[in-house]
């Protein structure tokens, strides 16, 4: 293992619920070592992709949309606004400046939106498409990776609990 990933493992976390108990005795801290792991796979996973999207000279971001056009289904267009609000959370200039960088590869293009004189669509080209699909490829092969240490037939039991998680982070 990496020396510098030491604070990821599973023992630190348990070190770290000690400390915890340590301080507050009285308090219930399985909270703590569940949300710790969490975080950090989280973290560890998010490494793994980001280390994949390089190979391929994509950000994070850039990946996203990518992604996302890719998904939304043919003719694989969307305009800015929905891209923002479907895949990337992020201000109209920043997604601009994306927009503009992945044209300037040759990977999306920006088309008149014939609605609206003032809109415009961004629509992946064929190389940003098979970029996309790579990346999708990539990323998913770090995903399965990593699930492959939960037993098959247990998967969709941690599906549920971490759907349970979700739903109590979001109220």
């Amino acid at each position: 293992m990496n020396p510098e990933l030491h604070h990821y493992r599973s023992e630190s976390v348990d070190d770290l619920v000690e400390e915890w108990r340590g301080v507050l005795p009285e308090a219930e801290v399985e909270a703590k070592a569940i949300t710790s792991r969490i975080a950090r796979l989280h973290h560890l996973i998010r490494l793994r992709i980001e280390a994949a999207l390089d190979t391929l000279g994509l950000s994070d971001s850039e990946f996203r949309l990518l992604a996302g056009l890719r998904r939304s289904g043919a003719p694989f267009r969307l305009s800015p606004s929905e891209i923002t609000a479907r895949y990337l959370p992020m201000t109209s200039g920043g997604a601009t400046a994306l927009i503009d960088r992945l044209e300037t590869r040759g990977l999306v293009a920006r088309s008149a939106n014939p609605a609206d004189r003032r809109g415009v669509y961004v629509s992946l080209t064929e190389a940003g498409k098979a970029l996309a699909e790579e990346a999708m490829r990539q990323v998913l092969a770090v995903e399965t990776e990593v699930v492959s240490a939960l037993n098959p037939r247990s998967r969709k039991s941690h599906i549920a609990a971490l759907s349970a998680l979700m739903g109590a982070a979001l109220e």
